[in-house]
């Protein structure tokens, strides 16, 4: 599960978009009113603080397979990520970004990756005048009320039936597949629209775009599960 810290309007997303692709997540909210308003929407919500240990244990944390923090300043963010990281090792934990300056205190604190919504806001505005179509295109693929349309990634195990085999067996070229956009090598570089004789190798990640059915079987095709 995921564990969301905080329900302003970036967290109100992130929830959105759990939910919208099925994964589980509980909500770690402080205001006693908004907590309620989350329980009586059937979201699973813990009333208390995300910088308290309890409350992180509550919530699952050593179980957990990802944590956002949305908290409303950046002390804070930094202050759950650490304790989340010393209770977890292993977990991923994307932050948002309040100052332009504290990306790397915060990465210093224990934090995977790091969001600065005004970054992303004004890219979005710049690319809405630039490339029209193609931010239509992505708000088509998010908002779609029918299908859910979704970029997704999925790592080639080294047990994996397709090892070593040509990638068209799985690339989808016809639109009956999840489509194979990169390959991100073992060594973090992406290799976009890989040719259809190209081999597959163990620890590289396949960046696929396709429905929630196409992703599920490509998934198992790739995994063996």
């Amino acid at each position: 599960h995921f564990i969301v810290c905080g329900t302003g309007h970036t967290g109100q997303v992130i929830m959105e978009e759990l939910a919208k692709t099925h994964h589980a997540v509980v909500v770690i909210e402080k205001e006693s009113a908004l907590h309620q308003k989350l329980m009586e929407q059937g979201i699973l919500a813990i009333h208390g603080d995300a910088m308290d240990d309890n409350i992180l244990q509550q919530a699952g944390i050593s179980q957990a397979k990802g944590l956002f923090t949305t908290l409303s300043s950046d002390r804070d963010n930094a202050f759950v990520a650490l304790t989340a990281r010393g209770m977890n090792p292993k977990i991923r934990i994307v932050s948002s970004q309040i100052e332009s300056n504290v990306r790397e205190k915060l990465l210093r604190s224990g934090v995977s990756a790091v969001v600065n919504p005004r970054f992303i806001g004004g890219m979005r505005m710049a690319s809405e005048m630039l490339r029209p179509a193609v931010v239509g295109f992505l708000d088509h693929m998010l908002h779609e009320d029918g299908e859910i349309i979704r970029f997704e990634e999925v790592t080639v195990p080294e047990n994996s039936p397709f090892l070593n085999r040509p990638i068209g067996k799985i690339k989808g070229a016809e639109g009956n597949a999840a489509l194979v956009v990169s390959v991100r090598h073992a060594g973090g570089n992406y290799e976009l629209n890989p040719t259809a004789e190209r081999s597959l190798k163990a620890g590289e990640t396949l960046v696929v775009l396709g429905t929630s059915l196409q992703l599920s079987d490509l998934r198992k095709k790739i995994t063996g599960n």
